[in-house]
C-alpha cells in the first residue's frame, strides 16, 4: 500500500466522530485501483474504517486510481466532475458520495465538505 494512502486511511479512525454527521448514515467502499479495498461506515456520526472488506453490504461503491482517491479524500477532486471525467467510476447511493467528498483534509481534521 502506497505510504501516502496509507497515511490518509489511518487519520480516519482517529477522527471517530464528528456532529455535523449525527444524520448522515451509510457504508461506501473506496475500491482503489493497485493498492486495495476498504469501507468507509459513518452511523450517525461515528466513523470506522474496514480495511480489505468488499463491496457486498456497501451504499455506495467508488472505483478510482490512487491519485484520484487522495485527491477526492482531501478535498480536491469534485465528485461530479470525476465520474463526468471518467477517474471516479460510482454505483449505488451517489448522494452519499457527495457526503464523503473532502471530509478529511490532510492536517486539518474534519472539514465541511465542499460540493
Amino acid at each position: 500500500m502506497n505510504q501516502h494512502t496509507a497515511e490518509v486511511m489511518a487519520r480516519i479512525p482517529r477522527i471517530g466522530y464528528d456532529v455535523r454527521y449525527t444524520s448522515l448514515r451509510g457504508t461506501a467502499c473506496f475500491k482503489v485501483e493497485g493498492v486495495g479495498n476498504w469501507r468507509l461506515r459513518i452511523d450517525d456520526g461515528h466513523f470506522d474504517v474496514l480495511l480489505g472488506d468488499g463491496d457486498a453490504d456497501a451504499d455506495l461503491v467508488l472505483s478510482l486510481d490512487q491519485e484520484t482517491f487522495i485527491e477526492l479524500i482531501e478535498g480536491r477532486q469534485n465528485f461530479l466532475t470525476g465520474v463526468l471525467q471518467g477517474r471516479i467510476r460510482a454505483e449505488g447511493d451517489l448522494a452519499l458520495a457527495f457526503r464523503f467528498r473532502g471530509i478529511f483534509p490532510l492536517g486539518q481534521g474534519p472539514s465541511t465538505p465542499v460540493m
